[in-house]
Formats: structure tokens, sequence, C-alpha cells
């Protein structure tokens, strides 16, 4: 049996390493995050998991990612903005890659499995909209062909 809840979240970003095209200038999108859990029994409740002990992933996507602006921590504008006078750097948030969808599923997902007490087993994977017809799923134990 599988559960999800969706969280929603604005943030912009641009892609840059290795990137030429059009999501290599600043823009933003209206994000949507599902969390998705799985389980073969229900707990004493009858449940998979309580919907309201997911509130915390809300809540760290709210103090880490919205409202921000998501970069790849070697992207040029990122020393720009840290000498801007007018820019909250707090508001900036680097990452190891391009803030893709892929590679932001993968962050909340890691972030998941590190900051709660969700076990590993339940946790099944994490989909991230960047438009209402585009999306990433990120599943932990996924290993792409080569």
């Amino acid at each position: 049996m599988i559960i999800a809840k969706s969280f929603e979240f604005d943030a912009g970003h641009r892609l840059v390493k290795g990137y030429v095209g059009p999501c290599s200038n600043l823009h933003g999108h209206r994000y949507k995050v599902e969390i998705e859990l799985e389980s073969t029994a229900l707990n004493e409740y009858d449940m998979v998991y309580d919907f309201l002990d997911l509130s915390f992933v809300k809540k760290w996507i709210d103090d880490t990612l919205d409202h921000k602006l998501m970069l790849y921590k070697f992207d040029p504008i990122v020393s720009v903005l840290e000498n801007a006078e007018e820019v909250n750097v707090d508001s900036v948030v680097l990452f190891d890659n391009n803030p893709t969808a892929e590679y932001i599923a993968k962050v909340i997902f890691t972030h998941i499995l590190e900051h709660t007490e969700i076990p590993a087993r339940l946790l099944c994977a994490v989909k991230v909209w960047e438009t209402p017809k585009c999306w990433a799923k990120y599943h932990g134990d996924y290993v792409p062909e080569i």
C-alpha cells in the first residue's frame, strides 16, 4: 500500500553546469513535492504512516527552499550575489549539482532519511514537479542502467 502527501513551494533557479539552453537563465517555478511511503502492512492504527507526522517535511521545505534562489555552488553568479549589498545571502541555497527537479528530489529524499524517524523501509520516493506537466521521481535504491 502506498500513501502520499504533497507540498508546494516557490523558488528561483538556473542550470549552468554544462547546460546550454533556456534554463540557464534565472527563472522560477511553483514547485510541488510529493512524499510517497509504502508498506505491505498497516501499523497499530491501520495506517501506513500518519499524514500529520509528515508535517516536518513542509516545515523544512519552507525554511530551506521556499522563496529562495537555488544555484549550483560553482555558478559564476554566486560571487556576484555574495558581493551585492542589497542581496540577502540567506535567500540563496547552494547545491553540489545543478538544481534540477531530479537533484532536488534526491536532496529532499536524503534529508528525510537522515533527519527523521521515518523508517527507511517506508520511504518509497520523492517526486518534484517543476511545472504541472514535468516532474522527476527519486527512489533511494534506484540505479540507472549504463
